[in-house]
């Protein structure tokens, strides 16, 4: 049975493109002199018959003989639109400009109405449309607000024409929202979904005299590599001793790819010391090799020494390191490890781990994303990650390795996805207000209605609180982030 042993839990978010549309109508054309009228359920309003002027430095006055008046937009794209009292809105009452005469804002890029001659009095109250316009043209269409959003919606083209763009999620005017496209009750993870991580684990080493009985101590191991405390003596299971056929460099290197392989061992297996729950400390003819004590019929203390003998295994080309694990299973719950080479020279014959055995630098996002879409307060929803060729770190997700998944993870935060994205990111077991889990002992799927909490709750399905977020867990990979997390968002 795989089972997920690392407490150092890493859970994603992005952001979801909402759809919008707009619409464009034709209006008649006008009386001359006369004003186009704008009805909408944004902030529109009705316009007068005006040439409007704007503030200082963004409408302007100025009074063009034979010109129709042409007002500034009222509002930007990206604000709310024509209609929005904003720049060259809603100016006050100029002087009558005389027959064919009208005022015109330079900045406005926008609305005048039909017809020739007009008055330039009576200040539209929105900045929306002026009167005395060019003849023969109604005004030119925008849209009311980036990404369908903001008031005042679509100003349409056509002498006289209306604007339209009142509240609804089809065309946003003012309080419109669009609903959210959604993935459905049988979701596929994708690398579009998934969060970005990259992470450097640094091992300094300690150096050794050789053929020597060494002494491993771990009291002063007080958190792990992922910062969080821990009791050396009630939370370190296992301690495991291991030699790799690897330099010091190329060690690092691997287990930050996560990609060591068996024949990167000198020593099959490791030589393993079970804590009792008291001891923080053990020589090196204390542990076992293969379940038996060293000195036994399996291996002499000779034999074991030869590992530790330079003239035997290169230090330039050998590395050691002591693991501390929670739990019992080899190559899963690392906390903490500390390296050490064989010197020749040395009487050193302690090998202690600290909180400073491991130093780790990462980067978490969770913002670039795009999130995964269920239907709100639905539990019955099936994951599947098969499909995934790379995983959030940029390795392999392929094949046999998306076998390699122990266990799945749904949490809800208070905290946005920029926030976890930080230093949170390394506590969110700890900031979860609900967290739900689950193993994987076999395929790439799972149905998330058989999450549980730790007090043996149900998963009941998502709705609009905080953030929610949905990930996958390689247990026997020794870097322990997640490969896969998404951030989930409700639907309709």
């Amino acid at each position: 049975m795989r089972t997920e042993i690392h407490r150092w839990l890493i859970i994603a978010s992005s952001v979801l493109a909402l759809s919008c549309s707009s619409q464009s109508l034709e209006g008649a054309a006008p009386d001359e002199g006369s004003g186009g009228i704008t009805t909408t359920a944004g902030s529109g309003g009705t316009v007068q018959s005006t040439g409007g002027s704007g503030p200082a430095g963004v409408g302007g006055e100025t009074t063009i003989p034979g010109t129709g008046g042409v007002t500034a937009q009222g509002g930007s794209p990206g604000t709310g639109g024509v209609g929005a009292a904003v720049a060259g809105a809603g100016g006050r009452s100029m002087a009558d400009g005389g027959p064919g005469t009208g005022f015109i804002t330079p900045d406005s890029a926008l609305v005048g109405s039909g017809g020739s001659g007009g008055s330039g009095t009576d200040g539209s109250r929105d900045g929306s449309v002026g009167s005395g316009g060019v003849p023969g043209r109604g005004g030119t269409g925008a849209l009311g607000g980036a990404g369908g959003k903001g008031a005042g919606g679509t100003v349409v083209s056509g002498s006289g024409g209306t604007s339209h763009g009142g509240s609804g999620a089809a065309s946003h005017g003012d309080g419109g929202a669009a609903a959210k496209t959604c993935m459905g009750t049988s979701i596929v993870a994708s690398e579009a979904n998934d969060y970005a991580f990259s992470s450097t684990l640094t091992f300094p080493p300690v150096w050794v005299a050789p053929r020597s009985n060494l002494q491993f101590d771990w009291s002063g191991v007080t958190a792990d590599f992922g910062r969080h405390a821990l009791d050396p003596k009630k939370d370190l299971d296992t301690i495991l001793v291991i030699e790799w056929d690897l330099n010091l460099v190329d060690l690092q290197t691997k287990i930050n790819a996560d990609a060591l392989v068996m024949r990167d061992l000198t020593m099959v297996p490791p030589l393993l010391f079970a804590t009792d729950g008291i001891t923080t400390s053990a020589r090196l003819l204390d542990f076992t090799f293969n379940g038996s004590p060293i000195g036994g019929d399996l291996t002499s203390v000779d034999q074991l020494m030869l590992f530790f003998d330079p003239s035997a295994y290169d230090p330039s080309t050998h590395t050691f390191t002591m693991i501390a694990s929670t739990g019992s299973v080899i190559g899963q719950g690392t906390r903490m490890i500390q390296t050490f080479l064989i010197d020749p020279a040395s009487t050193n014959t302690l090998v202690a781990m600290t909180t400073g055995s491991s130093r780790l630098d990462f980067r978490a996002d969770l913002t670039k994303l795009v999130p995964t879409t269920i239907p709100a307060g639905q539990p019955k929803v099936t994951f599947d990650w098969g499909r995934m060729k790379t995983n959030a770190m940029g390795d392999d997700f392929s094949g046999a390795n998306a076998e390699r998944i122990t266990s799945a993870f749904i949490g809800r935060f208070l905290e946005s996805a920029a926030e976890l994205s930080g230093d949170k990111f390394l506590d969110l077991e700890q900031l979860a207000l609900t967290l739900y889990r689950r193993d994987v002992d076999t395929g790439t799927s799972v149905d998330l209605s058989t999450f549980q909490d730790r007090d043996g709750r149900g998963f009941a399905g998502i709705d609009g609180t905080g953030t929610w977020l949905l990930g996958v867990q390689c247990g026997d990979c020794r870097n322990p982030a997640p490969w896969y997390i998404t951030v989930l968002e409700p639907c309709q």
